[in-house]
Order: C-alpha cells, then structure tokens, then sequence
C-alpha cells in the first residue's frame, strides 16, 4: 500500500478565499442586523406619529369642551357676580340706615353665614321675578290668541263712536276686519279707517 504523500502548508490562495468568504459572510450578517433595527426603527416612528396626532386630536377636542364649558359658565359667574354687587349696595333697616355687612364680590363662595343667607333671599327674588316675566308673556300670548280668534269672526260689530277715545288695539282690529294696514300710529290708524268709512259708506250702521 502505497504511502501517501505529505501535503504542504495552505497556500496563499486558499487563505485569501476563505479570508474573503469570512469577510462577506460578517458583511452579511451586519447588512441584516442594520436592516432590522431600520425596519424596527421606521415601526417606532410610525407609533409616534400615531401617537403624536391621537394627542392633537384629543388636545383639539379638550380645547372644544373647555370653550363650550366657559360660554356655559359665563351667565351664571355674571348673575352672582351681580347678586353679590347686589349685596352689598343693599341698605336695612335696624333703629338707623346703615349698609349692609360688605362681601368680597370676586370671592368664588360666601363665607358668612348672614351673607349666606342674604344671597340666597336674593336669589329667590330673581327668581320670583322671572316666573313673574313668565307668566306675563304667557298671559299676553293668551290674549293675543283670543284677540287673533276674534278677529278671524267676521260676524262681530264694531260698536261705538270713531274717534282719538279708541284704543290703539281697537283701532287695528277693526283695520284688520276692514283688510286695510294696522302699522302705524294711532292717528294714522284712525285717519284711514275714516278715509275709507267715508269711500264706502254703506258700511256705516248710522247712514
């Protein structure tokens, strides 16, 4: 059996080979670990971006409510700023005038207890006031639909004399039932029911 022969040292293309194939091999490795963090990298920023306009949209709507919010508070801030004004300027009776207990009107609450109590009668009052504003627009809207009724009756008569003793409201239904313009003052509403009684007599009841 015949011996084999001895080989050599590597020579120095084979080291430059697998030097190169080593070199490519790390290359490789490093062009994909920098592939990922970009790839990861890109991810976060794109979470960001979400992130960054879900808090502008939430700022923008917070900004909408805190507006809304201020245009509600505003009247009732105003109206005890005022009972508070009120408060202070109100003078009683106890043996001699003098001025009431002086209150903080920019004070966010009352501390004093006759303050207190003052306010709140005050309050009451405002209140008072505007049932009876209510109620005052609801009996003139009765009044005004009444008299809207009536008028649509064109059977009525109108009875009495024609002149300046008539009430303005007088004056413009009967300008309504004799289809001529209510608008105007009481003179001009008279002037032409008149001008117009004297154009068609016939409607008069005392020729």
């Amino acid at each position: 059996m015949p011996t084999p022969a001895p080989q050599g040292p590597p020579s120095f293309f084979h080291h430059t080979t697998w030097s190169t194939s080593r070199a490519l091999s790390w290359s490789a490795t490093l062009l994909a670990i920098a592939h990922d963090e970009l790839k990861s990298a890109a991810e976060r920023l794109r979470e960001v971006e979400d992130k960054v306009r879900e808090l502008e949209e939430e700022n923008e709507l917070l900004k909408n409510v805190n507006g809304a919010a201020e245009t509600h508070c505003c009247f009732p801030g105003k109206m005890v700023a005022h009972l508070q004004w009120k408060l202070n300027s109100k003078e009683t009776n106890k043996g001699k005038r003098h001025r009431a207990k002086k209150v903080n009107i920019s004070a966010r609450i009352l501390t004093s207890a006759e303050g207190q109590a003052e306010l709140q009668q005050l309050r009451e009052q405002e209140e008072l006031k505007k049932q009876k504003v209510v109620e005052v627009k609801a009996k003139k809207a009765l009044e005004e639909q009444a008299r809207q009724e009536w008028r649509d009756n064109h059977s009525h008569l109108f009875m009495g004399t024609l002149n300046k003793t008539k009430r303005k409201d007088e004056l413009e239904d009967l300008a309504a039932a004799l289809a001529l313009p209510e608008a105007g003052k009481k003179d001009n509403l008279l002037n032409r029911i008149i001008g117009h009684f004297n154009k068609f007599p016939q409607l008069r009841s005392d020729q």
